[in-house]
C-alpha cells in the first residue's frame, strides 16, 4: 500500500509522532512517503522512508508541488496536517485517492476564524474521508 503523509518535518513533537509512525509503516512493508514545504529545505538522512522537501513559495506554487506529486505518486492513502489539508483534500478527491484522512486540530486564536473561514474548512473536511 502507497501512504504520503503531508506535514512539517521539523524538531517538533508532531512531527516526531508522524514520523514514528511512517517509520513503523515503512518497516510493516508499505511504501511511505513523506512530502512538505518548508522556508529553508534540508534532505535528512537514514530514514526508511521516502521524505521529499521543496521550497516554499507562493501558496499556488505550493499546491502545484502537491498535485504534481500525487499526479507522480497515485498514492491509496493521504494523512495530510495544518496547512497541507485543503490541498490534499482537493486534489485527493480529483486524482481519485481511496482514503484521504484530515488531521486536523488548531487553537481558534492561532486560526483567527471568521465565518468565511469556517465555511471553507467545513466546505473542505466534508471531502475527507476521516477527520481526526
Amino acid at each position: 500500500m502507497k501512504i504520503v503523509f503531508l506535514y512539517s518535518f521539523n524538531q517538533g513533537f508532531l512531527s516526531a509522532f508522524f514520523t514514528e509512525i511512517c517509520e513503523m509503516l515503512s518497516c510493516s512493508g508499505h511504501e511511505v512517503k513523506v512530502f512538505c514545504v518548508k522556508r529553508f529545505p534540508h534532505q535528512p538522512e537514514n530514514m526508511p522512508f521516502d521524505i521529499e522537501i521543496k521550497q516554499r513559495r507562493s501558496i499556488l506554487r505550493d499546491y502545484w508541488e502537491i498535485f504534481k506529486m500525487f499526479y507522480r505518486e497515485r498514492p491509496d492513502v493521504v494523512i495530510s496536517n495544518f496547512r497541507y489539508v485543503n490541498p490534499s483534500l482537493f486534489f485527493g478527491k480529483i486524482l481519485g485517492v481511496n482514503n484521504n484522512l484530515a488531521w486536523f486540530h488548531s487553537l481558534n486564536e492561532q486560526m483567527q476564524p471568521t465565518r468565511l473561514k469556517i465555511h471553507i474548512k467545513r466546505l473542505f473536511l466534508k471531502l475527507a474521508d476521516c477527520v481526526i
